[in-house]
């Protein structure tokens, strides 16, 4: 089948009419998709809004809440509310009173082979013989007392043996808990009774300097206080790492320590020298505990 010259050539130029109204749509499109976001905003500006204000005035308008009348203001706390407040927020807190010890000391060196010597010497006499240690000065302890008097008393008596006084002082403390109500409770029982022990050390000690000491009796009151002592340390094993916890604990390891240490002692010079060394060592492992809480 033949076609004819015209035929082909309005077929020609249709195809190329076709290809260039396709191209134009291409540009077109990509033309408005560049400049949609600017042609929306004119639009919408010139177009859209004045016939929106022009028909719906009461829609267009802008939203405009009233001021209020007064200014809002809340009341203050009150001071009860405070106080409920703070008891409810602030830690539970343990309160301990001062004490002081006045030891009576045969040497005072900072040689360690010096003092050593002194102590042993002091022991062998019926004396403490403990060592208390203070920065670089060491004390060869004779004797510890719960009075400056009596400690003076003392030292008049043996001018040759003794040296001088030395006071220490466990001062009142106040210090948070973090243990909780509990721990309170049990520390708050145990601070009661922590003068109590060294107190009972030197007691027992006395009635050897005056010759009025019953063996039985002794050995009794020690294993008293031991029985009272260790329900206190056990209790406290309980409740972790809080520093309140960890000193009396220290503490009370210490009694524990030399109440044991007693109770087996047959010795009466070697018993009389422990119970002053015992008074001396309770108390000093005491200030060493509590005195970092300060």
């Amino acid at each position: 089948m033949r076609i004819s010259r015209t035929t082909a050539n309005r077929q020609y130029h249709g195809s190329k009419t076709i290809s260039f109204i396709s191209i134009l749509v291409i540009l077109g499109a990509v033309i408005y998709l560049m400049s949609s976001a600017a042609v929306g905003s004119f639009l919408s500006e010139k177009l859209v809004s004045p016939i929106m204000q022009k028909f719906f005035p009461e829609k267009t308008d802008h939203i405009v809440f009233p001021e209020p009348e007064e200014e809002l203001t809340f009341p203050e706390p009150s001071a009860e509310a405070e106080e409920v407040f703070s008891a409810i927020t602030e830690k539970p807190t343990l309160t301990i009173a001062e004490d002081k010890l006045y030891l009576l000391y045969t040497k005072k060196s900072s040689d360690e082979n010096e003092i050593k010597t002194a102590a042993e010497d002091a022991a062998k006499k019926g004396g403490a013989g403990y060592i208390y240690r203070e920065n670089n000065e060491n004390y060869a302890v004779l004797a510890s007392y719960l009075c400056e008097d009596d400690a003076k008393s003392v030292m008049e008596k043996l001018p040759d043996m003794t040296l001088g006084i030395k006071e220490l002082t466990c001062p009142a403390l106040s210090f948070s808990v973090d243990a909780g109500e509990e721990a309170l409770l049990i520390l708050q029982e145990a601070a009661e009774k922590l003068p109590l022990w060294p107190k009972k050390f030197y007691e027992l000690a006395v009635l050897f300097d005056k010759g009025e000491y019953d063996i039985e009796k002794i050995m009794e009151e020690l294993k008293n206080m031991e029985k009272e002592a260790e329900p206190y340390y056990l209790k406290l094993s309980l409740f972790g790492n809080d520093p309140a916890v960890l000193a009396i604990k220290t503490y009370i390891e210490t009694v524990l320590a030399e109440c044991r240490k007693l109770s087996h002692e047959e010795n009466t010079v070697l018993l009389s020298s422990g119970l002053k060394y015992a008074c001396a060592a309770s108390f000093d492992a005491k200030l060493s505990a509590l005195t970092p809480l300060l």
